[in-house]
């Protein structure tokens, strides 16, 4: 057991279950069959809490768990099971996290969490403290966009397919601006907090929109920052799918949700552009400031 190689650390709704498709299918890569690990951005909780919670990332380690057993008879594999059973029964720990991972050094290894983005600084400095040798990949997307696609996908679940136009705009507003949303999205805080503890050339940038244009090449860059072959042999032939995770249409954002967000998000994407300035991050911020101006 060991602690993984590479981090995905986000951003929510700009690739990372591409991303995680995509590297789990690579022949020098091994990924938990459970995307979202959450270990960095929970606390530890007792079996009991454990058994009875119903926090997302509980409830699928609880699901994953109830499907290799019933995998189990008929194709499953016992190692699955004894990986599931650790995953969901034994609590949470540095020893824990650090099984989850196997050792032997033939493949790298990784896990991709969107949450793990936004964590403090304490949650930083200790993971350097312990893999000081981590690589981060982070992938971005206009925060304006992003925010109204978690928003869409967020009400669907709670009112069904046209759940974002049935809500009331102040019930809008208050899930876009909660800390809980505003936090995974405000990028310049985000890295300022990881470069604190990790050198640049540990971190890599990459953006939705190269997912829009050139899904294989970003791919590529990734697995060339990760340092594995980036051969098109060792890339899955749907790298290019259009997940409906990220491509179902959702309802035309609304100018006054547009200025809204605009004014969550102006500073954090002025200071993102001042320290990364590209195409991307230019667009975003202009895109942003007209919605000001309007």
């Amino acid at each position: 057991m060991g602690y993984p190689d590479f981090l995905g650390i986000g951003a929510r709704k700009a690739g990372t279950t591409w991303l995680y498709r995509n590297l789990r299918q690579h022949p020098q890569i091994w990924l938990p069959p459970v995307k979202e690990i959450h270990y960095l951005d929970h606390r530890p909780l007792w079996l009991l809490p454990r058994l009875l919670s119903r926090s997302s990332y509980i409830r699928h380690a609880r699901e994953h768990l109830r499907d290799q057993l019933r995998a189990l008879p008929r194709r499953g594999s016992a190692q699955e099971l004894r990986w599931a059973a650790r995953y969901y029964f034994r609590r949470r720990s540095d020893h824990w996290y650090r099984s989850l991972f196997p050792a032997d050094g033939s493949r790298l290894t990784g896990e991709i969490c969107p949450g793990y983005a936004r964590v403090d600084a304490a949650a930083v400095a200790a993971t350097a403290r312990r893999i000081p040798h981590l690589k981060l990949v982070y992938l971005l997307r206009d925060p304006i966009e992003c925010a109204w696609s978690s928003a869409a996908a967020h009400f669907e679940k709670k009112r069904g397919p046209r759940g974002l136009m049935s809500a009331p705009a102040a019930e809008v507003e208050y899930y876009l601006g909660k800390h809980n949303s505003v936090s995974h999205l405000r990028y310049a805080d985000n890295l300022s907090t990881w470069e604190r503890f990790f050198p640049a050339e540990q971190i890599f940038i990459g953006y939705f929109d190269e997912l829009r244009s050139d899904p294989r090449g970003l791919f590529k860059r990734v697995l060339s920052f990760l340092g594995v072959d980036d051969s098109d042999a060792c890339i899955a032939p749907d790298v290019e799918r259009r997940f409906p995770d990220y491509w179902r249409e959702i309802p035309p954002l609304p100018e006054c949700q547009r200025r809204f967000l605009a004014r969550l998000y102006g500073d954090s994407l002025a200071e993102l552009h001042a320290r990364l300035e590209n195409e991307h991050t230019g667009r975003w911020l202009a895109e942003a400031s007209r919605s000001l101006a309007a």
